[in-house]
């Protein structure tokens, strides 16, 4: 739903999951970092 709610007002959504490699890569270019995977300490402070 979340997806779905920024692509209808024309912004740009990456997925990831704990599987998605240079993580860290795709967070430091984000203005906008929403987390909700349930795994603990998938986003960290150096990110």
């Amino acid at each position: 739903p979340l997806k779905k709610h920024f692509e209808n007002r024309h912004s740009p959504v990456i997925l990831c999951n704990k599987f998605t490699q240079n993580l860290g890569d795709i967070t430091k270019t984000a203005d906008l970092l929403i987390s909700a995977t349930g795994v603990k300490n998938i986003v960290t402070a150096d990110m």
